[in-house]
């Protein structure tokens, strides 16, 4: 959602586009690498004004992280999939490109619904008895009545001091940076054993490593969203909404042209491809993960906090492996579909599918017990996950089929999930991370200011083009 003053900005640049004249080359005026939703919200703004930009996606397809697996059984989302009712820009392109956003299943898990939870402690069966009245339970006192997927959002949450979305950035809580998640809990009352069972719920491997301010923003954000209403999804899957976008570009992307070396002087910028072909624009922007970034040579001075930025911002390691049920094992012992454990398959989800009646089960398996998994091949995965999962879960022995890995860690063009930021990280660099550098600039979802996740890339991606326009 485009401000007045962005508007304005738009406006005065469409018009001094106008009166340009033309020119005998073909070079864009921007290049854009990544056609993930930052990319694309920049490219249609950029060529709204004016400009003739050039999309370089290193992959085969659009979307980034919005990546639905219409070749896989079900099609299911193996990244992003909900869309919140206040992601402006992301329902705005949804509207304008008549791509159609339904109500999710009522069976649908998220953070805000949720459903019944099989748990196991230790690689132990999975209780049978109530959570707070098992053995298995090692918590205490009012503690004992959490589940374990709630315990670290309750201790935000319950001790939330961010009041808007700008707080975060605000230098009065640049105390909270200082702590990790780890010691935010402790200092509130958590105990050890609940912290360790937080581990498993927290977008940095652990939540020693994770910045207090960083979960606390992202926190708020989330719950401010919710008390929106409820979230919906794409009909036609959420890659839908990037495939619209990629449409009804004046230029098509070029796919297949992941950058190894970027350069730029005083009259522009020039990227080399993996295939060895050269691309030059008057500007670049770069929306690609950091995690990506630091892999190609990006020649040119940067200020010591910005490359360090690039170098070192962290990505959540998670892995989801799809599964196709041969039986239905729940109605056998009884118990939810639904799991959560801290043995090595974590989380099991149900998700509903949009194009059959059969749900879609999946493993989501985060930090270390994904990067184990990342140095296996498939098959090998799915026969660790399953395994283990039968140690625990009897019933499911046998009852799986293997449909699809997602590994965000060994994907070239993500190298991760989320971006997050470790304790210090904020005040080191969280200012300056998307600070332009001459004529190259930077957008993504981990540079946003106020939202995260797909409307978090949208606002990095008019950021970065309102930049370029005032230039």
């Amino acid at each position: 959602m485009l401000s007045r003053r962005s508007t304005l900005t738009l406006a005065a640049a469409a018009s001094l586009a106008a009166t340009r004249p033309a020119r005998a080359t073909t070079k864009p005026d921007v290049l854009v690498l990544g056609a993930g939703l930052a990319g694309l919200y920049a490219a249609l703004t950029l060529e709204q004004a004016g400009m003739k930009v050039q999309i370089l996606e290193g992959s085969n397809r659009a979307g980034g992280r919005c990546f639905t697996a219409y070749d896989t059984p079900g099609q299911p989302e193996l990244g992003a999939s909900q869309i919140g009712q206040m992601y402006a820009r992301v329902r705005a392109m949804a509207g304008k490109y008549n791509v159609k956003l339904v109500a999710p299943p009522p069976n649908m898990s998220s953070e805000t619904h949720q459903l019944p939870m099989a748990i196991s402690l230790n690689q132990r069966p999975v209780i049978t008895k109530p959570w707070a009245d098992s053995p298995q339970n090692p918590l205490h006192g009012k503690e004992r009545d959490l589940l374990p997927n709630l315990i670290y959002p309750t201790y935000v949450n319950t001790n939330q001091p961010l009041t808007s979305l700008y707080d975060w950035y605000d230098p009065k809580f640049a105390p909270y940076d200082k702590l990790s998640l780890h010691q935010f809990m402790a200092a509130h009352g958590a105990s050890a054993a609940a912290i360790g069972l937080s581990d498993y719920d927290v977008y940095a491997d652990t939540t020693a490593g994770w910045s207090a301010l960083d979960a606390l923003r992202k926190n708020f954000y989330y719950g401010w969203e919710a008390k929106h209403g409820m979230f919906e999804t794409a009909a036609g899957g959420t890659s839908a909404i990037p495939n619209a976008m990629a449409a009804h570009l004046a230029t098509p992307i070029l796919f297949n042209k992941f950058a190894t070396h970027i350069t730029q002087d005083k009259s522009g910028v020039t990227v080399t491809t993996e295939d060895g072909a050269t691309y030059q624009a008057s500007f670049l922007l770069i929306t690609i993960p950091f995690s990506v970034l630091r892999r190609i040579k990006l020649d040119t001075p940067l200020p010591p906090a910005q490359r360090r930025a690039i170098n070192e911002m962290d990505y959540s390691k998670i892995v989801s492996v799809w599964v196709k049920p041969t039986r239905k094992y729940w109605e056998d012992d009884g118990l939810p579909i639904f799991l959560w454990s801290n043995g090595p398959q974590e989380r099991m989800f149900a998700v509903p599918s949009r194009v059959q009646t059969q749900e879609n089960l999946s493993f989501y398996v985060r930090g270390q017990h994904a990067m184990n998994i990342c140095a296996m091949s498939d098959q090998a995965a799915f026969h660790y996950l399953t395994e283990n999962l039968a140690q625990i879960r009897p019933s499911t022995k046998g009852a799986l089929e293997l449909l699809r890995v997602q590994s965000w860690p060994n994907d070239k063009f993500n190298r991760g999930g989320y971006a997050y930021f470790k304790p210090g990280q904020i005040n080191d660099f969280g200012q300056i991370l998307a600070q332009p550098a001459g004529r190259i600039h930077f957008a993504g979802e981990h540079t946003a200011k106020l939202t995260t996740g797909m409307e978090g890339a949208c606002e990095s991606g008019e950021r970065a083009a309102i930049e370029i326009l005032g230039v």
